[in-house]
């Protein structure tokens, strides 16, 4: 059974007025919980073309749709569909999405009484006092990024990367209050 925990990297929070800048999956094999295979998507001529999203945009799909499960931190209601809109924009397939387990309400529903003030990631992952931490971006590294500063968009490739590896971490301790998938 393939898991994959997910994020994804945007300019803006709209797909009509935004576009795609990176993805990451990280891969688990419950039956090696040490296996973790970290797979990072780019645009994929950031140099001359940096604004066409359309490659990343199926890459991501297909690798979605190659889960079995996968694993976010509001995918439901923001990553897939701004993926969907971004695929929408070359016309091309939305994603069938693999069982999704979104973390983000989980911890909404069982970590109230934690007494976190939102359901951010970072919040939860420092009310979890978890070993791995978000890491800060400054909102000037997506403004340089999207105009073609490369060590801003290496920046932002980073924290994607970095996201996912917390997730995992978050997985680990709070998979036993999952009900189900679906």
């Amino acid at each position: 059974m393939k898991i994959s925990f997910f994020d994804y990297e945007m300019s803006n929070l709209s797909p009509k007025f935004g576009q795609l800048l990176c993805g990451c999956m990280l891969g688990y094999d419950p039956r090696n919980p040490r296996g973790y295979n970290l797979q990072t998507f780019t645009l994929t001529d950031y140099k001359v073309r940096r604004w066409d999203d359309r490659e990343l945009a199926k890459k991501l799909r297909d690798a979605l749709e190659g889960c079995d499960i996968i694993v976010s931190w509001n995918g439901k209601h923001f990553d897939i569909p701004f993926l969907n809109g971004r695929l929408a924009e070359y016309q091309l397939r939305e994603v069938n999405s693999p069982r999704h387990e979104d973390l983000m309400f989980t911890a909404r529903r069982h970590l109230r009484c934690m007494g976190a003030k939102d359901s951010k990631l970072d919040t939860i992952a420092k009310k979890l006092r978890l070993p791995v931490q978000k890491t800060p971006m400054e909102p000037r590294d997506w403004v340089r990024a999207i105009g073609g500063h490369r060590p801003s968009y290496d920046r932002i490739l980073q924290h994607c990367q970095h996201d996912v590896k917390v997730l995992a971490f978050v997985w680990e301790r709070l998979k036993h209050l999952v009900r189900e998938i679906k």
